[in-house]
């Protein structure tokens, strides 16, 4: 019941102590530019709310590029990157080829919210 109102629609939803970001994608000239510009990005959208990166529960990846596996270690180590100085969240990747935009991948991120008590 708490996640309910979550749905799919493209951009931010709170929702009790979660913070759902639908559909963020990034731009960058490749698969790596893309994941690093979407994880800075989405850390930004998420301070504003009084989360971040770090509270990121889990990430649902949806891998739109055609050349599928072969540019995968680019996502991976962007990643990697990007969660290097917590615990990284668990995350489903999944290869969507029927999404068309310019974009090589989009994420949805599940993140715990903060009340300000521990900051």
């Amino acid at each position: 019941e708490i996640i309910k109102p979550f749905g799919h629609a493209p951009g931010q939803i709170e929702s009790g102590p979660f913070l759902m970001l639908n559909g963020l994608t990034a731009a960058g000239a490749t698969l790596g530019e893309q994941t690093k510009n979407l994880m800075a990005k989405a850390d930004a959208q998420l301070r504003r709310s009084g989360s971040a990166l770090r509270d990121v529960l889990k990430m649902n990846v949806f891998y739109v590029t055609p050349t599928y596996p072969g540019d995968y270690p680019q996502f991976n180590n962007a990643t990697k990157v990007a969660f290097a100085d917590f615990e990284p969240p668990t995350r489903s990747v999944v290869r969507a080829p029927r999404i068309t935009d310019p974009y090589l991948l989009r994420i949805d991120f599940l993140a715990l919210g903060h009340d300000g008590s521990d900051q």
